[in-house]
């Protein structure tokens, strides 16, 4: 089976005008927060050596919950928000819990994801609010090709159990 890969590259900083985009953060946020429901329904037990669900889980949702942080100062132009959430997201993506499958397309998402957090930080430093939208969705891209990816590779790792 073939995913689709999207590279949060697709578009630059100044790509799109804020007209074309503003419509699409809701968008985002709405899908982000159907999925998410997802993450916390009960799991079987696990084999031995496999990763903790629930404790991965929580560490996901508290990621979410910066996202969330995030999007609510790019709303209200705190830009100290901002700047604040996209330093918790990059620091989360350096701890142990984060690497969930590993390999080297998972470490290319990890790497894009923190570049996305670079670029919202210095957006959120030059008090920029239309390039840190565009950050702010190059994350969200991200994670949900990340998320994708995981998915695909476990269903893949169980198709061939």
């Amino acid at each position: 089976m073939t995913t689709r890969r999207r590279s949060p590259r697709f578009c630059q900083e100044n790509d799109m005008s804020s007209k074309q985009f503003r419509w699409f953060v809701p968008v985002l946020l709405a899908l982000g927060l159907g999925s998410a429901g997802s993450w916390s329904q009960e799991q079987p037990a696990r084999p031995k050596g496999a990763p903790d669900v629930n404790k991965i889980s929580e560490f996901m949702r508290q990621k979410l919950d910066h996202a969330k942080d995030a999007l609510e100062g790019l709303c209200t132009e705190q830009f100290d928000l901002i700047a604040q959430s996209a330093a918790s997201m990059k620091k989360m993506s350096d701890a142990s819990d984060w690497v969930v499958i590993g390999g080297p397309t998972y470490d290319e998402y990890s790497d894009e994801f923190r570049s996305a957090c670079d670029q919202l930080a210095r957006a959120a430093e030059n008090k920029n609010v239309d390039a840190a939208s565009l950050a702010w969705i190059k994350i969200t891209l991200t994670c949900v090709d990340c998320h994708d990816h995981v998915r695909q590779s476990r269903i893949a790792a169980h198709e061939t159990e």
